[in-house]
């Protein structure tokens, strides 16, 4: 379809090249910073810092000469040295959760640019979470008929706190599949060396309410307990798998600021594409820099193994 849409494309510039060319003057974009860092745990805070540049723009313009530093309000403070392709980092700066960090960067000729982040403390917790094996139906284009897909049909029981407002996230890893077909007859291998995101799909309450609908890209489901209705909650959702073997569930606890930044990404990343059916108008992500773009958003990440038909339990 795309090609055929650039085949289009290449045809009208061919017809309309007899006539008269005409002059377009876009505004100019501001160049800003765009700095990114989304930090959590036992692992080390890494800046990237690049300039902004405008859509058609293929080159990343890293920035290699910044002043780097940051400051939690416990007293702690990290000066970041430049590691290439725009990275700073301190081996010495691992970020704590319920410590609110101050980043600021200092670039020559720009304004200075800074932003507040933290980890939001675990107040949401996972108590149990139950897997049990299962098909669901979608139509195959074209055809009339529906396709089985395997499923693993997951309910992941959550405690928490309706004097907090938590922002949640949940995901699946599991191994990498082959495909082999010999003959007539396709076989599926699972590559023990290679992970990937499950594709989920969920008609639970609490991840409806969010309305990304179909912006979303169903590698996270996302949900915030203000949409739960009951103590535990219970939130449900399936997983595609082909092969009855073990996989991870990763469950998140996001700052306001880093929920409404993957939030936004599932949106822009979705209206990015064209599509003959749908157009959008591409969205542009969330930020909280300041006197720039980007993100400095803590959240934290624990791992679970399930193993198809199982429950478990954690006090």
């Amino acid at each position: 379809m795309r090609y055929f849409f650039r085949l289009l494309l290449s045809a009208l510039v061919v017809l309309s090249s007899c006539r008269k060319e005409i002059e377009i003057d876009f505004p100019e974009m501001e160049i800003k910073p765009v700095v990114n860092c989304l930090f959590s745990p036992n692992n080390h805070f890494n800046i990237n810092i690049s300039l902004s540049k405008n859509s058609i723009d293929t080159f990343t313009y890293n920035v290699e000469n910044a002043e780097v530093t940051i400051s939690g309000n416990d007293g702690t403070f990290f000066e970041l040295q430049h590691h290439g392709g725009g990275n700073y980092l301190s081996d010495q700066a691992f970020p704590q959760a319920g410590i609110v960090y101050t980043l600021k960067v200092n670039i020559p000729d720009m304004e200075k640019v800074s932003a507040t982040g933290s980890i939001p403390l675990n107040s949401s917790v996972v108590t149990e979470i139950e897997s049990k094996a299962g098909h669901k139906t979608e139509a195959v284009m074209g055809t009339g008929e529906e396709a089985r897909i395997p499923v693993q049909n997951l309910k992941v029981k959550i405690l928490h706190n309706p004097q907090e407002s938590d922002y949640m996230g949940l995901s699946i890893v599991r191994y990498a599949l082959t495909y082999h077909q010999v003959n007539d007859s396709i076989f599926v291998v699972e590559n023990k060396s290679k992970f990937y995101y499950g594709y989920l799909n969920s008609d639970d309450p609490a991840i409806l309410s969010e309305g990304l609908g179909n912006f979303y890209t169903y590698q996270m489901l996302l949900f915030r307990d203000i949409n739960f209705t009951e103590q535990p909650a219970t939130v449900r959702f399936n997983v595609e798998k082909e092969k009855p073997s073990k996989f991870w569930l990763r469950f998140f606890n996001f700052s306001p600021e880093a929920f409404q930044y993957v939030k936004s990404w599932f949106i822009h990343e979705y209206t990015q594409d064209y599509d003959f059916w749908e157009v959008y108008e591409p969205q542009p992500l969330y930020s909280n820099i300041e006197n720039g773009y980007g993100i400095f958003a803590g959240y934290s990440m624990q791992l679970y193994e399930v193993y198809p038909d199982s429950t478990l339990t954690f006090e």
